[in-house]
């Protein structure tokens, strides 16, 4: 009867050996898998925070121009466009450039293409960045569209505006409402972007012309009453009363000599030569 009953705890106490045995190498088992599963999880997480240009080279633009050679290229420009330039370079970011103006602009083929191109090759696409806005109408039509808020858009750091003079005059709008147009203009787009420095042109001059004429006079002194920068590119085309001018204005607009003597003479305002 004894021997049966040791013989009986002996068969139980196997089991319960077996059985916590066969516990423990599971909880160890499930252990070490779950060491090796958080291990793995944290090479992810790992390689997750390393930067996706790791071990690789980043493409940066180098400079066009040496320091020195923007030093000389800048040092005719008015001290505000020179720092301008200066500190772009310094904090390697580009130059706005943008030209503002009338179908006088010539789209694809006309002045503004010109400058741009010249002007880039000189300084580098690093550094400037040139862009036109073509509008057909006169500045009461430019006060009512949506120009203003693209150049708001574009943020220029520099502006060029065409006065609409040419425009004004043939639509009949009275010389104190064409200025009050432009300042409407100017004061929506300053508010924006009170750094940007603004240059007032005049459109192309006309051949033979009485009236009109005296209305660009009266914009360059208006834009000094108002104390806005007046980028007077007149003197470099022949008089409006002489034969020659033919060559460079037709039918009121620019011919290629003429879009070619206006973007000569923006380009030697930034240029120099």
């Amino acid at each position: 009867m004894i021997q049966r009953i040791l013989a009986s705890l002996s068969v139980i106490l196997c089991i319960a050996v077996i059985i916590v045995g066969s516990n423990y190498w599971d909880a160890k088992r499930s252990k070490v898998l779950g060491e090796s599963v958080y291990a793995d999880s944290a090479t992810e997480e790992e390689q997750g925070e390393k930067p996706d240009n790791e071990d690789k080279t980043e493409s940066v633009i180098e400079p066009t121009l040496t320091w020195e050679e923007l030093r000389d290229l800048v040092s005719h420009l008015p001290e505000n466009v020179a720092n301008l330039f200066r500190q772009s370079y310094n904090d390697k970011t580009q130059v706005k450039i943008m030209f503002v103006g009338s179908t006088s602009l010539g789209a694809d083929n006309g002045w503004g293409k010109l400058v741009a191109k010249q002007l880039t090759d000189t300084y580098g696409e690093d550094l400037v960045a040139v862009s036109t806005v073509e509008f057909d109408g006169n500045s009461t039509d430019l006060v009512n569209s949506e120009v203003s808020k693209e150049v708001i858009t574009g943020k220029p750091d520099l502006l060029f505006l065409e006065g609409f003079t040419l425009e004004d005059n043939l639509s009949i709008i009275p010389v104190e409402q064409s200025h009050d147009n432009l300042t409407s203009f100017i004061e929506s787009v300053t508010k924006e972007s009170a750094g940007t420095i603004l240059y007032i042109q005049p459109p192309q001059p006309l051949y033979n012309a009485v009236n009109y004429p005296r209305q660009v006079a009266a914009l360059k002194a208006f834009a000094a009453e108002q104390g806005y920068n007046y980028f007077d590119h007149w003197d470099k085309w022949p008089d409006s009363k002489d034969d020659q001018l033919l060559e460079y204005v037709e039918d009121g607009f620019p011919t290629k000599k003429g879009h070619q003597l206006w973007a000569d003479a923006i380009i030697e305002f930034f240029v120099g030569k």
